[in-house]
């Protein structure tokens, strides 16, 4: 591997940046604008890579060179990066750096066995994680190797051969209270302050994700028709602190009618604490332009669900939102809409929790039933 060395550009406030000098077949390359030592020396392996793959030898055959696996794993991450969200890139390049990057010995490609991947299949099989989410690092894995035969025109049949994981264990069904009551949300309202009453009553009657939560700005509403707008969502990466993206699918950006109760809060707010059109409605402590931070929010939630006994967390509100809808007669259809779903199938399956004033009707309509017959 060539050297790596540093430079400054003479600028003021320009921090110093990283070069890379090598040499291939003959000549010298040299490349320029790299923030860290470690980038240089990615970008020059993987330069050499695909210069000696390009550059015809006329007194030999041209040797066909593979990138080593990390070299493979940086470049699907830099190819992968303009083409997803930022959220998903962020989770993506964790995921490839702690769980792949040891999945497979860092060598050539084209020198790896199927015992290797065989190794590698095992060792995601022994981890604690459901077998949905083995399943979609095997897809992963494989949907890398199809990048290496596009890009770096080598393609492994071995990969190709690993099994899909299958989950044969009878497991009992646990059933789990993931709603929050009225009652409850009576309780966690009074406990709250003036300015987390306003962001739970949000969440518990929009059913927000918190990240859209987050995303309001006074600029969201249109107070003439009591409209509120969700285009804007928070994502929060540890190191970076909070990022704006746009929300989760295209359908998550909707417009929701808002309840003159709700106005009149909403209202007092922004004058209260003299909010701009640029400003956050939840803002950080530090700035009105900043959101309020994650570990702000999770602290207020540990407090009061201490206080009253029940711990719960912020996509509980969305949960509630959507089975007190369904309760109150509302169609699946109206509700995939307002909750911003992608297809009714997630509205139907993952949020659509039984409220308890159901399984208590249910559990009567049944007791009635038994005594006709016994």
């Amino acid at each position: 591997m060539a050297p790596v060395y540093p430079y400054k550009t003479g600028q003021k406030g320009k921090k110093t940046t990283y070069f890379f000098k090598t040499c291939i077949k003959g000549r010298q390359y040299i490349r320029r604008g790299f923030q860290s030592k470690s980038e240089a020396k990615y970008a020059e392996e993987l330069f050499r890579v695909q210069t000696i793959q390009s550059i015809p030898d006329r007194r030999k055959k041209v040797i066909q060179r593979t990138p080593t696996w990390e070299i493979l794993l940086t470049s699907y991450l830099s190819w992968i990066k303009g083409q997803v969200k930022i959220t998903y890139f962020y989770s993506l390049k964790r995921t490839l750096e702690r769980e792949f990057l040891p999945m497979l010995p860092n060598i050539e490609v084209e020198k790896m066995t199927y015992s290797h991947f065989e190794k590698a299949r095992h060792k995601l099989q022994s981890e604690p994680n459901c077998t949905n989410t083995k399943n979609k690092r095997l897809r992963l894995l494989k949907r890398i190797f199809e990048y290496c035969k596009i890009y770096f025109n080598y393609e492994c049949l071995d990969v190709l051969k690993l099994q899909p994981f299958k989950d044969y264990s009878i497991k009992k069904k646990e059933i789990k209270t993931k709603i929050i009551t009225h009652d409850i949300f009576k309780q966690i309202y009074d406990s709250a302050n003036e300015f987390y009453k306003l962001l739970y009553l949000t969440l518990y009657l929009y059913g927000l994700r918190f990240g859209e939560a987050m995303g309001l700005k006074v600029e969201s509403f249109d107070f003439e028709n009591n409209i509120m707008y969700i285009y804007r969502s928070i994502a929060y990466k540890t190191g970076k602190g909070s990022i704006a993206v746009s929300p989760k699918t295209s359908s998550s950006n909707r417009a929701l009618w808002m309840i003159d109760a709700y106005v009149d809060l909403l209202k007092a707010h922004i004058k209260k604490y003299k909010l701009k059109n640029d400003d956050y409605i939840f803002f950080s402590t530090t700035s009105r332009r900043k959101p309020l931070s994650e570990h702000a929010v999770r602290y207020n939630i540990t407090k009061i669900g201490k206080a009253i006994g029940f711990s719960f967390h912020p996509h509980m509100f969305r949960h509630t939102n959507v089975s007190e809808l369904r309760e109150k007669g509302i169609s699946l259809e109206e509700i995939q809409k307002y909750e911003g779903h992608s297809s009714i199938e997630i509205t139907e399956k993952v949020y659509l929790h039984e409220t308890e004033e159901r399984k208590k009707r249910t559990q009567s309509i049944l007791e009635d039933i038994a005594k006709s017959i016994i």
